[in-house]
């Protein structure tokens, strides 16, 4: 038995470093996205938020799904809001890597961050 394990130190020594690197670890705000919920509460990371459908009769269901939104929900509803400027402020994407940020429509309520 105890060969076999110095056997394996062995091999594991003398494979290049690259094959011996562990693989790099998932974004943890990726994490349970289309997992089904029924509360943001349900969700994996505080980030993501759970989105319901209407029915045909347009009731919410009670099963939702995690996504995570490419900005922060409430980003135009801010209370000390300074006057009117003439350019127009956005906030960058906060999609992790490959994620890109979908925009709102065709059935999508909010803009979200989805696998490439």
């Amino acid at each position: 038995m105890r060969a076999a394990a110095a056997l394996a130190a062995l091999v594991l020594l003398a494979a290049p470093a690259e094959a011996r690197r562990r693989h790099a670890r998932r974004d943890p705000r990726t994490a349970g996205l289309g997992k089904s919920c029924q509360s943001n509460r349900g969700c994996r990371h505080p980030l993501q938020v759970c989105l319901h459908e209407n029915d045909a009769n347009g009731k919410l269901l009670k099963q939702g799904l995690c996504a995570l939104p490419c900005t922060a929900i409430d980003v135009g509803l801010k209370k000390d809001a300074p006057p009117a400027t003439d350019k127009k402020q956005s906030t960058p994407p906060r999609c992790p890597k490959r994620y890109e940020c979908r925009s709102a429509g065709q059935g999508v309520p909010i803009d979200m961050c989805v696998k490439q």
